[in-house]
């Protein structure tokens, strides 16, 4: 279960994957938090929270390693597999059961992070109630849409997306809605995104992991031969 993993299982496994394919020259993993430089701050998985884990593999293994927040891989793949223009923006979103939500944001192309990586962290939007309120409610299917509306609504008013993609087991095709009959109290119907559930977000997931870890992949190499000139 992943709320019982623990950091040295992961890097066993590393070790493990490493050895059997020595010419891996970079590493990408996808975590359910924020992560600021290399750094896990906020995480459901208590076991990786403050713990350095780029540094730590790249340290060992000399690779390139990317360590991104789960939502926004999600976000990026989507973005790319959709083939939206590179101008437009789009969010992602998750609503799943035992967590509390999530977002993944491409605003013009591109994956946005914020200063401290913590941009689409939705859960601590003002909601005008406790945490442990907010996962009561989200997880009440009277109370749920307007917690969803509610957050949908501070994205559409920042970023203008084209679209948002709704996931998480907590939503069903017939919330939508009423999810954007919450967002429309506030959100004018010209600026409204389109409101898409993704049923398979695990395959735009694996996408945007492997987009973004070919990308640093690419910069190191420009960084070299910048190096050697």
């Amino acid at each position: 279960q992943i709320e019982h993993m623990k950091i040295d299982h992961l890097l066993d496994f590393v070790d493990q994957l490493i050895a059997r394919f020595p010419r891996i020259q970079a590493l990408g993993i996808g975590i359910p938090g924020a992560v600021n430089q290399g750094v896990i701050n906020i995480s459901d998985i208590d076991a990786l929270i403050h713990v350095p884990l780029e540094a730590m593999i790249r340290d060992k293994h000399d690779l390139e390693v990317v360590i991104e927040n789960d939502m926004n891989l999600v976000a990026l793949g989507f973005h790319r597999k959709q083939e939206y223009p590179q101008q437009v923006s789009v969010a992602v979103t998750a609503f799943d059961e035992g967590l509390f939500p999530g977002s993944g944001m491409i605003v013009n192309g591109n994956m946005l992070n914020g200063h401290t990586h913590f941009a689409g962290e939705i859960s601590f939007l003002p909601f005008g109630r406790s945490r442990e309120q907010l996962f009561s409610d989200l997880h009440n299917r009277l109370t749920m849409p307007g917690v969803v509306g509610h957050s949908l609504t501070s994205l559409i008013a920042l970023i203008n997306p084209a679209a948002i993609a709704l996931t998480g087991r907590l939503i069903r095709t017939e919330d939508l809605d009423s999810i954007r009959q919450e967002c429309l109290k506030y959100i004018p119907e010209l600026h409204m995104p389109d409101l898409i559930l993704l049923e398979q977000p695990q395959v735009y997931y694996m996408y945007g992991l492997m987009l973004r870890t070919l990308d640093r992949l690419q910069q190191s190499w420009i960084a070299d031969a910048d190096t050697r000139s």
